[in-house]
Protein backbone atom coordinates (compact mmCIF):
# COMPACT_ATOMS: atom_id res chain seq x y z
CA UNK A 1 0.00 0.00 0.00
CA UNK A 2 1.13 3.40 -0.83
CA UNK A 3 1.74 5.87 2.08
CA UNK A 4 -1.78 7.94 0.40
CA UNK A 5 -3.24 4.74 1.33
CA UNK A 6 -2.32 5.08 4.86
CA UNK A 7 -3.35 8.34 4.85
CA UNK A 8 -7.38 7.77 3.69
CA UNK A 9 -7.46 4.72 5.86
CA UNK A 10 -6.22 6.50 9.11
CA UNK A 11 -8.04 9.72 7.86
CA UNK A 12 -11.65 7.40 7.43
CA UNK A 13 -11.24 6.12 11.12
CA UNK A 14 -10.68 8.84 12.68
CA UNK A 15 -14.12 10.85 10.67
CA UNK A 16 -15.89 7.17 11.77
CA UNK A 17 -14.27 7.49 15.83
CA UNK A 18 -15.35 11.25 15.90
CA UNK A 19 -18.71 10.81 14.27
CA UNK A 20 -19.28 8.05 17.00
CA UNK A 21 -18.40 9.70 20.22
CA UNK A 22 -19.93 13.36 19.44
CA UNK A 23 -22.93 12.37 17.84
CA UNK A 24 -23.78 8.55 18.07
CA UNK A 25 -23.38 7.83 21.42
CA UNK A 26 -26.46 9.66 22.33
CA UNK A 27 -28.90 7.86 19.67
CA UNK A 28 -30.66 5.04 20.43
CA UNK A 29 -33.25 4.02 17.53
CA UNK A 30 -36.51 2.24 18.03
CA UNK A 31 -35.86 2.25 21.94
CA UNK A 32 -33.07 -1.17 21.09
CA UNK A 33 -30.79 0.25 18.19
CA UNK A 34 -27.64 1.79 18.82
CA UNK A 35 -25.50 3.42 16.01
CA UNK A 36 -21.78 1.94 16.12
CA UNK A 37 -19.88 3.31 13.69
CA UNK A 38 -16.83 2.55 14.87
CA UNK A 39 -16.64 -1.00 14.32
CA UNK A 40 -15.80 0.46 10.33
CA UNK A 41 -12.99 1.19 11.40
CA UNK A 42 -11.95 -2.73 12.40
CA UNK A 43 -14.23 -3.91 9.26
CA UNK A 44 -12.25 -2.38 7.05
CA UNK A 45 -8.93 -2.59 7.72
CA UNK A 46 -6.71 -4.24 4.66
CA UNK A 47 -6.66 -7.44 4.63
CA UNK A 48 -3.29 -8.19 4.72
CA UNK A 49 -3.01 -6.93 8.35
CA UNK A 50 -1.05 -8.61 10.59
CA UNK A 51 -3.25 -10.28 13.39
CA UNK A 52 -0.91 -8.94 16.19
CA UNK A 53 -1.17 -4.95 14.65
CA UNK A 54 -5.30 -5.69 14.13
CA UNK A 55 -5.23 -6.96 17.79
CA UNK A 56 -3.32 -3.83 19.14
CA UNK A 57 -5.58 -1.34 16.45
CA UNK A 58 -9.23 -3.18 18.34
CA UNK A 59 -7.79 -3.17 21.65
CA UNK A 60 -6.97 0.61 21.62
CA UNK A 61 -10.29 1.45 19.67
CA UNK A 62 -12.36 -0.38 22.00
CA UNK A 63 -10.32 0.96 24.77
CA UNK A 64 -10.61 4.71 24.06
CA UNK A 65 -14.92 4.11 23.16
CA UNK A 66 -15.15 2.89 26.72
CA UNK A 67 -13.58 5.98 28.25
CA UNK A 68 -16.08 8.05 26.13
CA UNK A 69 -18.93 5.70 27.20
CA UNK A 70 -17.74 4.77 30.63
CA UNK A 71 -18.10 1.18 30.51
CA UNK A 72 -15.04 -0.82 31.67
CA UNK A 73 -13.85 -2.91 28.84
CA UNK A 74 -16.77 -3.78 27.49
CA UNK A 75 -15.97 -2.54 23.75
CA UNK A 76 -12.57 -3.53 24.30
CA UNK A 77 -13.95 -7.56 24.50
CA UNK A 78 -16.24 -6.97 21.48
CA UNK A 79 -13.57 -5.22 19.35
CA UNK A 80 -10.85 -8.10 20.12
CA UNK A 81 -13.63 -10.86 19.49
CA UNK A 82 -14.48 -9.32 16.13
CA UNK A 83 -11.00 -9.32 15.03
CA UNK A 84 -9.78 -12.69 16.35
CA UNK A 85 -13.34 -13.58 14.51
CA UNK A 86 -12.32 -11.61 11.22
CA UNK A 87 -8.86 -13.03 10.96
CA UNK A 88 -10.69 -16.63 10.64
CA UNK A 89 -13.39 -15.59 8.57
CA UNK A 90 -11.34 -13.63 5.70
CA UNK A 91 -9.26 -16.87 5.22
CA UNK A 92 -12.57 -19.25 4.94
CA UNK A 93 -14.47 -16.58 2.62
CA UNK A 94 -10.66 -16.25 0.52
CA UNK A 95 -11.78 -15.71 -3.05
CA UNK A 96 -10.02 -18.46 -5.64
CA UNK A 97 -7.09 -17.20 -6.29
CA UNK A 98 -6.54 -14.95 -3.15
CA UNK A 99 -7.13 -11.43 -2.03
CA UNK A 100 -5.33 -9.07 -4.18
CA UNK A 101 -1.57 -7.23 -2.58
CA UNK A 102 -3.17 -4.08 -0.59
CA UNK A 103 -6.97 -4.98 -1.12
CA UNK A 104 -9.20 -3.78 1.94
CA UNK A 105 -12.53 -5.32 2.58
CA UNK A 106 -14.99 -2.89 0.31
CA UNK A 107 -17.72 -3.30 -2.26
CA UNK A 108 -15.28 -1.98 -5.40
CA UNK A 109 -12.96 -4.25 -4.72
CA UNK A 110 -14.49 -7.18 -3.44
CA UNK A 111 -17.98 -6.87 -5.02
CA UNK A 112 -21.74 -6.65 -3.02
CA UNK A 113 -22.20 -10.85 -2.27
CA UNK A 114 -18.35 -10.97 -0.80
CA UNK A 115 -18.75 -8.03 1.26
CA UNK A 116 -22.19 -9.12 2.66
CA UNK A 117 -20.99 -12.31 3.15
CA UNK A 118 -17.73 -11.06 5.00
CA UNK A 119 -19.54 -7.85 6.78
CA UNK A 120 -22.97 -9.74 8.46
CA UNK A 121 -21.40 -12.27 10.75
CA UNK A 122 -19.01 -10.01 12.16
CA UNK A 123 -20.95 -7.55 13.18
CA UNK A 124 -23.09 -10.14 14.47
CA UNK A 125 -20.38 -11.67 16.73
CA UNK A 126 -19.35 -7.68 17.60
CA UNK A 127 -22.95 -6.75 18.70
CA UNK A 128 -23.55 -10.07 20.48
CA UNK A 129 -20.34 -9.72 22.47
CA UNK A 130 -20.89 -6.66 23.29
CA UNK A 131 -24.43 -6.70 24.50
CA UNK A 132 -24.48 -9.72 26.39
CA UNK A 133 -21.15 -8.48 28.43
CA UNK A 134 -23.10 -5.42 29.02
CA UNK A 135 -26.36 -7.11 30.11
CA UNK A 136 -24.20 -9.61 33.13
CA UNK A 137 -25.04 -12.38 31.31
CA UNK A 138 -28.20 -13.92 29.87
CA UNK A 139 -31.06 -12.80 32.89
CA UNK A 140 -32.41 -10.58 29.81
CA UNK A 141 -31.73 -12.71 27.58
CA UNK A 142 -34.96 -11.86 25.03
CA UNK A 143 -34.62 -7.88 25.73
CA UNK A 144 -30.76 -8.14 25.09
CA UNK A 145 -31.01 -10.32 21.84
CA UNK A 146 -34.03 -8.11 20.20
CA UNK A 147 -31.34 -4.90 21.09
CA UNK A 148 -28.75 -7.06 19.37
CA UNK A 149 -31.06 -8.26 16.51
CA UNK A 150 -31.91 -4.20 15.86
CA UNK A 151 -28.32 -2.64 16.37
CA UNK A 152 -27.17 -5.54 13.69
CA UNK A 153 -30.02 -4.51 10.96
CA UNK A 154 -29.31 -0.89 11.33
CA UNK A 155 -25.73 -1.20 11.52
CA UNK A 156 -25.25 -3.64 8.69
CA UNK A 157 -27.62 -1.65 6.91
CA UNK A 158 -25.15 1.68 7.49
CA UNK A 159 -21.67 0.05 6.58
CA UNK A 160 -23.55 -1.25 3.23
CA UNK A 161 -24.77 2.21 2.82
CA UNK A 162 -21.15 3.89 3.69
CA UNK A 163 -19.56 1.47 1.24
CA UNK A 164 -22.05 2.38 -1.48
CA UNK A 165 -21.53 5.75 -0.93
CA UNK A 166 -17.63 6.15 -0.42
CA UNK A 167 -15.83 2.86 -1.50
CA UNK A 168 -18.02 1.71 -4.82
CA UNK A 169 -15.51 2.34 -7.25
CA UNK A 170 -12.61 -0.15 -7.84
CA UNK A 171 -9.90 2.86 -8.35
CA UNK A 172 -10.85 4.36 -4.44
Amino acid sequence: MRIFDHIKIIGAGLVYFLIQILILKEVNLFDSGFLLLYIAILLFLPLEIGVISAMFIAFGLGFIVDIFYNSPGIHASACLTLIFVREWWKNVITPQGGYDLGAIPSIGSMGFNWFIIYLAPLVLVHHLVLFFIEAGGASNFWFTLSNVLVSFLINTLLLVLIQMLFYSKKGR
